[in-house]
């Protein structure tokens, strides 16, 4: 491969003759669900093909590990409508330019600025689109610019897509309804997980803190700290559970830009909080941060809770299943669903709670009588020992139908 100033390679791949070369791109690796989910099929791909990791900078570095060799297009972000817009054409001009020295035979986006410039940097590669999350519910798009992709950019560019991956159904029907794909090659595939290592990560020790708090019952929740995830709404909820529950704590794993609201909230209900997992006191509320293993923190916990106002696939959801951990969720569009009660297809959030056998599904949190529902529901199920470990039974048996060998085994038909 000729190296040109236009891109930095990362790593290195030996090639042979009979794999295939496929081009994942993402533009950014740091901390997600889509890039843990990058991440791991890049491993899975490179045992068999040859792999490269395409990101648009490194600025804020690379928090996963990586199959295959990792570049970067060497685009940095920038401000202002015409930096944006000149940054975009370079992303286009780069990538065209490295699909043409590597000679790619598949090249696969994960979210949507990727899948823009992997459509319009088309050569004679096979285009495949990874859709992660819903794009008429998602809060972090509006303005102009959410009329631009809704009206234009999706409809237009998305059908020139070879084949669109979805990680739920309900995502098909949006893409087909709202974004005149009707007639896409559409297909739907889960996030996969190596359920055997996730059990056998779950069970290092804890530090001498988190083992102190662990002793009392706790609810758990993992991922970005972001305003889509709804934790500020969690952290009221918890603050009247502890009314009934004194003993409850609340940890909070994961890191984003949310945290230092939600540490002024916790401190404005009085809660007593705490950073990280090395700390004297027994707080009521800790915010471990981002953590290399997230399963330890989920073995043990009483409830795992997700109140997001949409979601993909969320890995959080699953890995608490596996880990035996009770799951709570609300009934946003359109992961939780499809994974707790795949038999309810989704229309609307429902407005009341749902008990599946594998978890509970609950209200999106609109109104007060929203969030009490919410409130009453946990102080019912936290005295239900019964419950509890029927939804652990059941929740593990369904989260072995995403097990990785079932699940690339339907990525690498995609591939053909």
């Amino acid at each position: 491969m000729a190296h040109t100033e236009f891109y930095v390679v990362v790593g290195k791949v030996q090639s042979s003759m009979n794999q295939k070369k496929i081009l994942l791109i993402i533009p950014e690796m740091m901390m997600g669900g889509a890039q843990r989910s990058i991440s791991k099929l890049s491993l899975e791909f490179s045992k068999h093909h040859i792999v490269y990791l395409v990101v648009f900078n490194t600025v804020d570095g690379v928090a996963y590990s990586h199959g295959g060799e990792l570049i970067s297009l060497d685009v940095m972000p920038t401000g202002g409508i015409f930096n944006k817009i000149k940054s975009f054409a370079q992303r286009v001009n780069r990538l065209r330019k490295l699909k043409k020295d590597l000679d790619v035979d598949v090249s696969i986006s994960f979210l949507e600025g990727a899948d823009y410039i992997n459509i319009l940097s088309r050569l004679r590669e096979k285009i495949i689109l990874s859709i992660r999350g819903s794009k008429r519910y998602d809060e972090t798009i509006q303005g102009k610019f959410s009329l631009l992709r809704n009206k234009v950019l999706i409809p237009w560019l998305y059908r020139k897509a070879d084949l669109i991956v979805t990680v739920n159904h309900g995502i098909v029907g949006e893409l087909r309804t709202s974004y005149g794909l009707g007639k896409s090659n559409i297909l739907t595939i889960g996030n996969f997980y190596d359920t055997e290592e996730i059990k056998r990560l779950s069970v290092e020790p804890k530090s001498n803190s988190l083992t102190r708090i662990y002793a009392d019952r706790v609810l758990v929740i993992t991922g970005r700290l972001a305003v889509e995830k709804g934790l500020k709404q969690l952290l009221q909820i918890f603050h009247q559970l502890k009314k009934v529950h004194k003993n409850l704590r609340f940890v909070v794993v994961g890191d984003g830009p949310e945290l230092s609201e939600l540490i002024s909230i916790a401190n404005q209900l009085n809660l007593k909080v705490e950073m990280g997992f090395d700390f004297q006191e027994s707080p009521d509320v800790i915010f471990a941060g981002s953590q290399p293993n997230v399963f330890t923190f989920l073995k043990g916990a009483t409830l795992f809770l997700m109140n997001s106002s949409s979601e993909g696939f969320p890995n959080g959801l699953v890995e608490a299943m596996i880990c035996g951990v009770p799951v709570v969720s609300s009934d946003c569009p359109y992961g939780p669903r499809e994974i707790l009660a795949p038999e309810f297809p989704f229309v609307s959030s429902i407005t009341k709670p749902y008990i599946s056998s594998s978890g509970i599904l609950m209200p999106m949190i609109v109104t007060e009588r929203d969030e009490k529902m919410w409130v009453e529901m946990l102080n019912d199920i936290l005295g239900k020992k019964d419950l509890l470990s029927q939804l652990v039974q059941n929740g593990q048996q369904r989260a072995d139908q995403f097990e990785k060998e079932l699940i690339m085994e339907k990525w690498y038909n995609a591939l053909e």
